[in-house]
């Protein structure tokens, strides 16, 4: 099972992942799209497609499904 790795996409896609303190460093995270917002919109985009993987065992699809609805609950 891939769970772990589901529930990694999903904390990114919550932001959950710290972003560079330093302005400098930030500035150049997001110059480079490494910024926490746009970490987070590309791991959602990760959850939609796993959730909606036809290929992807059924019970990966239904809890990459439930931290979709998770996400969108807070």
């Amino acid at each position: 099972m891939l769970f772990p790795e589901i529930d990694a996409l999903a904390r990114a896609a919550a932001g959950d992942i710290p972003s560079p303190a330093d302005p400098q460093i930030a500035a150049l995270f997001s110059a480079l799209g490494l910024a926490a917002d746009r970490r987070a919109e590309a791991a959602r985009q990760a959850l939609r497609r796993w959730a909606e993987d036809r290929k992807a065992p059924q019970v990966e699809r239904d809890h990459a499904a439930r931290r979709l609805a998770a996400l969108a609950a807070r």
